[in-house]
């Protein structure tokens, strides 16, 4: 399912993309379909840095961080091109931030709570 939701996001098909989150980014999200999340609040962070959209796109990667801190075996499953875009990505929004606006919008995304997640997700792409 992240394959076609990534898809989506890609192509600007935001409607469906939503759908997708919609079904399966839930209240279990922090505990549920491992792939799914992490795969999704990665590509919402990088959809987010494509589209000029900073700030989110550093609390999405706070969100991405939350969820390894708690599972850090997980970044094993990218592959070294998934990381490696994962850093480029990282990189070019903490320039465009700058350190001290990246740090908070990071750290922002690791306090969110599961609702909070759901609901910029749902914001960001309606």
């Amino acid at each position: 399912f992240f394959v076609m939701f990534h898809t989506y996001l890609l192509k600007g098909e935001q409607r469906q993309a939503l759908g997708f989150l919609q079904k399966f980014f839930t209240k279990d999200f922090f505990g549920g379909d491992w792939d799914f999340n992490y795969y999704t609040t990665q590509n919402l962070a990088l959809w987010a840095a494509r589209n000029d959209c900073m700030e989110q796109a550093a609390i999405w990667s706070g969100v991405f961080d939350q969820l390894l801190a708690q599972n850090p075996w997980f970044i094993h499953h990218f592959s070294p091109v998934d990381r490696a875009e994962m850093e480029q990505t990282r990189s070019a929004v903490r320039a465009a931030l700058g350190e001290e606006a990246y740090q908070a919008a990071w750290e922002s995304g690791r306090a969110m709570t599961v609702e909070q997640v759901i609901q910029m997700a749902q914001e960001m792409l309606s």
